[in-house]
């Protein structure tokens, strides 16, 4: 009998259910004066078993497997009872068996944890406090953990319980080689892909934060940016090309607004007001922070609404 304080593995015969001049062995769990059995699917002759060694007599091949068998069903067993009370849990006898079995309720994977964090930004979508945007990203982050899983553990998904430390920094190797991204992009992914296991740890669906084992490193860049005269240049220069002309004019009323791609695309007639100096202006509300922002068009971004407008402003 192997004993943890109040818990215990018991390997017994069953001498009722001789087959072949053959017993079943059985695996006992105590804990606390309770009990749950599973069966080990092993059988032996009576002769060959030793009580209080808790193994097969004997050097045969056979003999050999069937120990080895037996001590990896202890060691899983102690290895699920050191876990669940690190999670806090507990334990009971018919606890151990189920997640030996693989039926408990409150094992997670990871595609469970990544669902659960992507309904929660999908909540925050509804209720405008988080952009589709935003949420679209979580959504493909989760489609490179999937093709992750898939080229390195051969699954589909994957327990929390079974994630070695190494995931994210082999995740990151991932997209850095095999998806061939940017050092930068890549990093993005990693973070969130970092806040799956942030989520889980927080909910105690799995004992360590996995997340500490990896720092994301960017890459700092420092952005071009034009002078004020070469933007005057850029907006007074004649273009020939129809989408050339459109991308310039819309990075020209971005420049001149402020506003991001997607605010300045969803732009309309109805975000236009005069203000107290009776000069045109445009409300609206940010799309990654919804706050309402009112701000004054200048001279050339007026002529690149009237531009594409059919009638002037």
């Amino acid at each position: 009998m192997i004993t943890n304080q109040n818990f215990s593995i018991l390997i017994w015969t069953k001498k009722g259910r001789i087959k072949n001049d053959k017993v079943p062995l059985s695996l006992r769990i105590t804990v606390n004066g309770q009990r749950a059995e599973i069966s080990t699917n092993q059988y032996v002759e009576l002769s060959h078993w030793a009580s209080k060694a808790q193994k097969v007599i004997g050097r045969s091949p056979e003999a050999k497997d069937i120990n080895k068998h037996l001590e990896a069903m202890k060691s899983v067993l102690h290895s699920h009872q050191s876990r669940l009370i690190t999670l806090g849990k507990i334990v009971t006898a018919h606890m151990l068996k189920n997640e030996y079995l693989g039926i408990t309720d409150d094992r997670k994977s990871l595609c469970d944890a990544f669902n659960f964090l992507i309904e929660r930004k999908k909540q925050l979508q509804k209720k405008k406090k988080l952009s589709k945007t935003t949420v679209d990203k979580y959504k493909n982050t989760f489609e490179y953990v999937k093709s992750f899983i898939k080229k390195n553990e051969k699954v589909n998904d994957i327990q929390l319980s079974d994630i070695k430390p190494s995931f994210i920094e082999d995740f990151a190797h991932y997209l850095l080689t095999e998806s061939d991204l940017g050092n930068n992009t890549a990093m993005k992914k990693v973070d969130q892909a970092k806040s799956a296991f942030i989520l889980a740890h927080k909910r105690r669906w799995i004992s360590r934060n996995l997340a500490d084992f990896y720092q994301c490193s960017f890459n700092e860049k420092e952005p071009t940016r034009l002078e004020i005269d070469e933007l005057y240049t850029l907006c007074s220069k004649e273009i020939n090309i129809l989408r050339i002309a459109q991308a310039r004019d819309c990075y020209a009323f971005m420049c001149f607004t402020g506003y991001a791609y997607i605010d300045a695309k969803k732009l309309t007639s109805e975000n236009l007001f005069r203000g107290p100096d009776m000069k045109l202006w445009i409300k609206k509300n940010r799309e990654k922070t919804d706050t309402s922002e009112c701000v004054p068009l200048l001279p050339i971004p007026i002529d690149i609404l009237n531009k594409y407008t059919a009638r002037g402003l």
